[in-house]
C-alpha cells in the first residue's frame, strides 16, 4: 500500500542524492547532473531535479494535472479529491512551482555546512501521507486510533553510514518532514464530545529537518492543532522559503552557496500568489508578517555540550538553522528535550553570520505549549514519571 501512495502523490516521498565527489563543495558542482549515479536525465545542467514526460496521475496524458504533492491542480468541474483545501477551485492556470518546472521527486545534493558534509536524506510530505491513508480506509494505520495519545511515524535511513561513527562517515543521513503546516487533514483532532485528541510522533535515529510550516498556520485554532512532537539524533529547522529561488539557485541547491551570496536568505514572499499559498512549503504568502513562519511541537532531540571554550550555543540555538533569517520571525510553541550530546550530527556550533557560513537567527517568538499541562493533550512518547515507588528508606542521626 505503500508503494500505491508513492505512485498516486508522486512527490509526497523522496530522497535527496548525494553528488559522487562529496568533498567537492561550491555552487556549481551540485547543478552539474553528471555529478551523480546515475546521472539526472535531461540535457541541461540547471535541471537536475527535473524528471520529464512522466503520467504521474494515471490518466494516460501527460499535462499539468501531473504533479507534486504540494501543486495546486488546474481545471474546473468536479474538484480532485486530493486537492489541498488551500488551493482555489477553479483553477484556471498553473503556479510558476508546477509539476514542468519542478515535479522530479528524485532531488540533487543537500549540504549541510555545520556538519561539513553532503546529506542522504528521506523527504516525506507528513499531511499528504495522513490524507491518502485517511480518504482510502485507513489501510496503512488508523487514522483515529488513540491509543497511547495517537500515532507514532518512524522514518530513518538504510547504508553502510548509518551507525558509522561521525569522524569517519564522508556523508550523513538525515529525514526532512515538509508541507505539513495542517496535519488535521480531516478536521477530527478534537471530534465532537471527545476531549482526548490523536497525537502524531515523528522519529528517526537519524537528523530530522522540518521544512516551512509545521503544525502551524496563522488562522489555526488549538481545535485544528495536533497534539504533535518531533524526537531525532538533532533537529534542524528551514523555512518554507527554502523552495523559492534565491539568487538564480532553488531548492536544496541553495545549501551549497554561502551565506554571503544572499542565495540561503530566507525571502520575503514564497514565490506563490495568494489565495494560492498552501502553509506548505510555500507558506503563508508573505513572510514580511509576524506570524508567517511557525512550528507547534514538541522537540526532543541531543545538543552538543558546552566543555571549556566551546559553547554549545545556547537554549536558543537547540533548533538548528541554515539560512539567512535576518528580519523573519519563526513562532514555536513547544518544549525542548535534550537528549544529551548527538550520536550521527556532531558538527560544533561556532556562531553566526559569514565567517561560519552556517545561518543567521530569526526573531524568536517561542514559547512553552501550555496545551501540554493537560495529559490528554501531550503527543505520542511523551517522557514522563507515571508513580513515584519508595524502595529504600534510611534515616540519619546527627
Amino acid at each position: 500500500m505503500l508503494w500505491q501512495f508513492m505512485c498516486q502523490r508522486r512527490g509526497a516521498i523522496f530522497y535527496n542524492d548525494v553528488p559522487v565527489a562529496p568533498g567537492t563543495v561550491n555552487t556549481t558542482f551540485p547543478l552539474q547532473r553528471t555529478n551523480y549515479a546515475p546521472h539526472f536525465g535531461g540535457t541541461n545542467n540547471d535541471r537536475v531535479y527535473r524528471r520529464v514526460g512522466e503520467d504521474t496521475n494515471g490518466d494516460g496524458v501527460i499535462n499539468t494535472s501531473d504533479r507534486n504533492d504540494d501543486i495546486c491542480p488546474v481545471g474546473s468541474g468536479a474538484a480532485p479529491w486530493w486537492r489541498p483545501p488551500s488551493c482555489p477551485w477553479p483553477n484556471p492556470s498553473p503556479l510558476s512551482t508546477s509539476w514542468f518546472v519542478d515535479n522530479d521527486y528524485r532531488r540533487g545534493g543537500f549540504r549541510n555546512n555545520r556538519e561539513h558534509r553532503w546529506v542522504l536524506m528521506l523527504n516525506v510530505n507528513i499531511r499528504a501521507l495522513l490524507e491518502w491513508n485517511q480518504v482510502n480506509g485507513s489501510p496503512l494505520f488508523a487514522a483515529n486510533d488513540n491509543t497511547d495519545w495517537g500515532l507514532v511515524i518512524f522514518l530513518s535511513v538504510q547504508g553502510p553510514l548509518a551507525t558509522a561513527p561521525p569522524s569517519t562517515a564522508s556523508v550523513r543521513y538525515g529525514v526532512r518532514i515538509f508541507d505539513s503546516a495542517d496535519l488535521d487533514t480531516r478536521d477530527v483532532t478534537f471530534p465532537t464530545g471527545q476531549r482526548d485528541p490523536t497525537g502524531l510522533t515523528v522519529v528517526s535515529d537519524q537528523a530530522i529537518y522540518i521544512q516551512g510550516n509545521y503544525n502551524y498556520y496563522p488562522s489555526q485554532t488549538n481545535a485544528q492543532k495536533y497534539p504533535a512532537a518531533v524526537i531525532g539524533d538533532t533537529v534542524n529547522v528551514l523555512s518554507q522559503g527554502w523552495e523559492v529561488p534565491m539568487g538564480g539557485l532553488k531548492n536544496d541547491l541553495k545549501s551549497a552557496a554561502t551565506l554571503s551570496s544572499n542565495n540561503r536568505n530566507v525571502p520575503a514572499n514564497d514565490g506563490y500568489t495568494a489565495p494560492n499559498s498552501g502553509c506548505g512549503s510555500g507558506g503563508c504568502a508573505s513572510f514580511t508578517t509576524a506570524t508567517a513562519l511557525g512550528i507547534n511541537a514538541a522537540f526532543i532531540s541531543g545538543v552538543d555540550n558546552t566543555v571549556g571554550s566551546s559553547y554549545n550555543g545556547g537554549l536558543e540555538n537547540y533548533p538548528r538553522f541554515h539560512e539567512r533569517w535576518t528580519g523573519r520571525t519563526l513562532n514555536y510553541r513547544g518544549s525542548f528535550v535534550s537528549l544529551g550530546v548527538p550520536l550521527r550530527a556532531n558538527g560544533a556550533w561556532c556562531g553566526t553570520g559569514n565567517t561560519c557560513n552556517i545561518y543567521d537567527p530569526p526573531t524568536r517568538v517561542w514559547d512553552y505549549d501550555a496545551n501540554f499541562n493537560e495529559v490528554e493533550k501531550l503527543p505520542p512518547l511523551t517522557p514522563m514519571i507515571t508513580y513515584v515507588q519508595q524502595r529504600l528508606y534510611t534515616r540519619f542521626y546527627k
